[in-house]
């Protein structure tokens, strides 16, 4: 059986991670810093335990397919993501099958939202979505989210710059009685929220020992509402500097639950001592108040993966587009589907009026760019924005750069000469060598001050790096400004 855990076995544990294998405190915060060897600790923390029933809830299917290969060989694990449970058990009672067969099962329609308030602003009914998703993030049930509504703060910049805009939509009921419309009317399209959220206000125990929660510093006040209604003892896993999902209604749980035992994590075993990794992930983490830095213990590993970390998709996309034009071969991160490439064509194809080539099912509501231009205003749909600058530059050209793009796909990340990937997706990863590219702005051009949002993302991208890492000189400039105390907090 040992085999099975090469990963554990392949490096001797350290005194913080036997400290944490060994208590057995009902509920335990684990602050792990990049690379320090979190899952290690968790292998051995449940094979300590065999008479144990864990469940061990992951941010996403790939992470859970990742554990599910360390931890190969347990009998007293199920690995499952929270959305996943939430599925099992709400299937029925919400005809999820039903909706997904109508394909109504993915996210809130603003179409859909315009008709039911009756409006014409897509603004307002931009907000009004905006603060339907707050209700699910949040742990309240409906009556006492509406009473709260104008005293909370949002982590939405949106919905608390416009509570005045839309408070007559939540305290008069549209709230309320779209979200029931919801739950009866599988033609309205719901998000995957929807039915977490219900599965939350259902309050359902799932009859394990011991709840350990990867990602912790990612988690909605919902999915922790969640996990402290478990009856099992709870272990909080996570490092709060890789907090990058706030957009979505994220919460790090792991300074908003109180009396918990309390491990840090911060010997890294992915890059080596003085490296350039070690230098810029302290100098953040010091900027951003940590006292508990990194140690940098890793050695030089035969990864011969290269990686190209963007900020975003369009920057990604014209790199990827100068790549193949040299004859590389390429591979997404996850999946070029991922990237949305193809809803750039179908603006093209909106530019150009061909109405009938269109296929992304926003985009064909549009009878004409401008339209759909002022769209993108009203709603601040950043993606949507980028790919319009993207279609209005290229235009036509569009076509020939993503099939050139597509021709030069190697199958498996192993097979390519780069791997291309946003920082958001790069979470969980790691490469021989890493370039990022330009468009990391943490600090303010004008004021510097620094936005600690985009210094966790640039942490994030940085701390993917196993051997080499190259930074563009904007973004060092700004790092070295930090290095120097050069910024205002």
């Amino acid at each position: 059986m040992k085999d099975l855990f090469k990963y554990a076995d392949r490096m001797q544990l350290t005194n913080q991670q036997e400290e944490i294998i060994k208590c057995n405190d009902d509920l335990i915060i684990i602050n792990a810093l990049a690379g320090t060897g979190k899952t290690s600790t968790l292998i051995e923390y449940v094979k300590a335990r065999p008479s144990k029933r864990f469940l061990y809830i992951v941010f996403n299917k790939s992470m859970q397919k990742e554990a599910e290969l360390k931890m190969k060989g347990f009998r007293n694990i199920e690995i499952k993501t929270a959305h996943s449970i939430a599925f099992q058990k709400t299937k029925d009672k919400l005809k999820l099958m039903e909706r997904m067969n109508k394909k109504t099962l993915n996210s809130f329609n603003i179409f859909q939202v315009n008709d039911f308030l009756r409006v014409s602003n897509f603004f307002i009914s931009k907000i009004f979505i905006n603060v339907l998703n707050e209700f699910l993030f949040s742990e309240y049930k409906i009556d006492d989210f509406v009473k709260r509504f104008n005293s909370e703060y949002f982590s939405n910049e949106t919905v608390m710059k416009n509570k005045n805009k839309i408070s007559y939509f939540v305290e008069n009921g549209h709230l309320k009685r779209f979200i029931f419309k919801c739950a009866r009317d599988t033609d309205i399209h719901i998000s995957h929220d929807f039915y977490l959220k219900f599965f939350q206000i259902n309050k359902i125990d799932l009859g394990y020992d011991i709840v350990l929660t990867d990602e912790a510093q990612d988690i909605s006040p919902q999915m922790k509402n969640i996990i402290l209604n478990q009856s099992a003892k709870k272990i909080f896993v996570g490092d709060k500097y890789q907090s990058i999902y706030k957009f979505r209604g994220a919460v790090n749980a792991l300074e908003k639950i109180e009396n918990a035992k309390q491990f840090y994590l911060t010997n890294t075993f992915r890059f080596q001592k003085n490296s350039t990794m070690e230098r810029w992930a302290n100098v953040i983490l010091e900027s951003l108040g940590e006292k508990n830095i990194l140690s940098a213990r890793g050695s030089y590993k035969e990864i011969g993966t290269k990686a190209i970390i963007s900020r975003t998709n369009s920057a990604l996309f014209e790199k990827a587009h100068q790549l193949v034009s040299n004859g590389k071969k390429i591979y997404f991160e996850g999946g070029i589907t991922g990237y949305n490439f193809n809803v750039i064509t179908d603006i093209v194809q909106l530019k150009n009026r061909q109405l009938n080539k269109i296929y992304n099912a926003t985009v064909k509501k549009f009878k004409h760019i401008d339209e759909f231009e002022e769209y993108t205003e009203q709603t601040e749909e950043q993606q949507l924005k980028t790919a319009l600058k993207l279609a209005k530059k290229h235009n036509t050209y569009i076509y020939v750069m993503l099939n050139e793009i597509k021709e030069n796909l190697a199958k498996h990340k192993e097979n390519a000469d780069y791997i291309l990937t946003t920082a958001h997706k790069s979470k969980g990863q790691e490469y021989g060598m890493v370039e990022l590219l330009s468009g990391f702005n943490i600090l303010d051009k004008e004021t510097k001050v620094m936005n600690e949002d985009e210094a966790n993302l640039l942490y994030v991208a940085i701390t993917r790096a196993v051997n080499g890492i190259w930074i563009n000189e904007k973004i060092e400039e700004q790092l070295i400004k930090i290095e120097v105390g050069d910024y205002v907090k």
